[in-house]
């Protein structure tokens, strides 16, 4: 459910900031500033919504990384044998990478974000070129 909720977050924000760009964009020419204003907060509201959930799945998925270094570089095979039982499940766990992720599609990573900002531009130029 969590991973349908990141999608559609993801879609809507390159669609919602070439939208915003191209408003903004019009205003500038006619001087309208209410416009102008309109377009930059929701700009700034939707980069800053897909920011939020890029940078603490980047943060969740580094923290995780750290935790299963810690735990290999204890040492844990001096631990009682209950606790190396764990020690030995959390490092078995942790070998397969986690991390919150659009729909099985991308990771929600400070990476994926420059390039969904950057495929919003991009599409942005495109229509500004059509218009």
């Amino acid at each position: 459910m969590m991973k349908m909720v990141i999608f559609v977050t993801f879609t809507p924000c390159i669609v919602s900031i070439c939208g915003s760009l191209l408003r903004g964009q019009s205003a500038t020419e006619n001087m309208e500033w209410s416009t102008i204003y309109v377009a930059f907060f929701s700009l700034f509201y939707i980069v800053e919504l897909l920011f939020m959930l890029c940078y603490f799945g980047n943060v969740l998925t580094t923290s995780l990384e750290l935790v299963q270094e810690s735990v290999y570089d204890s040492k844990w095979y001096t631990y009682p044998l209950n606790m190396q039982k764990d020690c030995a499940f959390m490092m078995r766990s942790a070998q397969s990478p986690f991390w919150i992720s659009a729909f099985g599609i991308m990771p929600c990573t400070l990476e994926n974000f420059a390039a969904v900002i950057n495929s919003a531009i991009s599409f942005f130029m495109v229509m500004r070129t059509m218009a």
